[in-house]
């Protein structure tokens, strides 16, 4: 809470005092590279960053951050609740990825299309999710049960480049922005889990264990053990590409 009031009070700081301010949204989709792309497809989510451009430069800085969903498995099992009752019940599995990058541009040209190259460096963690969700809920709006089976992390750099296209250049000239990017990232070695590995996955070196949870069958008493995924280890390496908007504050 006191990091995140901190940045809050920055960003008001730098508002008030009429600085170049904007905020961006992003669709995010992401393709690993190197010994990940075996035990990863791809993974979507989305971006936001804020950024502030000091008055007459063509360098902005500013954070990032991004959610990306790689893996989603859902299966019936019957669960045992805390009270010692059975009902069948859904078990959804989740990876996930979040990033929280520390952020640069430079501009390379001005005026209605502006082309940038961009520099980040901050933090990634994986984790995966298990939920117990109740069928008959159908908005699965809370679980009934949930639990971290793995989370990790590492330091995560990343470099590209960028477009973005000022949208009302005569109506509301430098307000309005499309922006089109490209980033490459990179960081250290993490252990992850994936419901969704490659079905021409050949190389199962960075295999390093199997997770199962534990579920009852009402009919015969036995309790069985449900595969819902395994870990793997390997270093991040990911090239994504991004789609959204940006609505730039302040004064010129």
């Amino acid at each position: 809470m006191k990091y995140t009031s901190t940045v809050m009070l920055v960003l008001l700081s730098f508002i008030s005092k009429g600085q170049n301010f904007e905020a961006g949204l992003n669709y995010l989709f992401s393709i690993p590279r190197g010994p990940m792309q075996n035990t990863i497809r791809n993974a979507n989510g989305f971006s936001a960053d804020n950024y502030f451009t000091p008055k007459g430069k063509r360098y902005s800085f500013g954070i990032e951050m991004n959610f990306n969903l790689y893996g989603h498995d859902k299966t019936r099992q019957t669960y045992t609740m805390d009270n010692g009752s059975k009902a069948p019940m859904d078990i959804v599995v989740e990876n996930s990825f979040f990033n929280f990058m520390l952020a640069g541009r430079y501009y390379l040209s001005e005026g209605n299309i502006q082309p940038y190259v961009t520099g980040k460096i901050g933090y990634s963690f994986f984790r995966t999710d298990l939920m117990i969700y109740d069928p008959d809920d159908f908005d699965h709006c809370e679980p009934i049960d949930a639990d971290i089976l793995s989370k990790d992390g590492s330091i995560l750099v990343s470099f590209g480049a960028g477009l973005r296209l000022d949208l009302l250049p005569k109506e509301k000239p430098g307000r309005f922005f499309l922006n089109l990017s490209t980033n490459y990232s990179a960081g250290g070695n993490v252990d992850y889990m994936n419901v969704d590995v490659p079905n021409n996955n050949q190389n199962y070196a960075t295999h390093t264990s199997d997770v199962y949870a534990q579920f009852i069958n009402t009919q015969t008493q036995v309790v069985h053990a449900h595969h819902v995924g395994n870990v793997y280890s390997s270093p991040i390496e990911l090239l994504d590409f991004r789609i959204g908007g940006t609505f730039r504050f302040g004064r010129e």
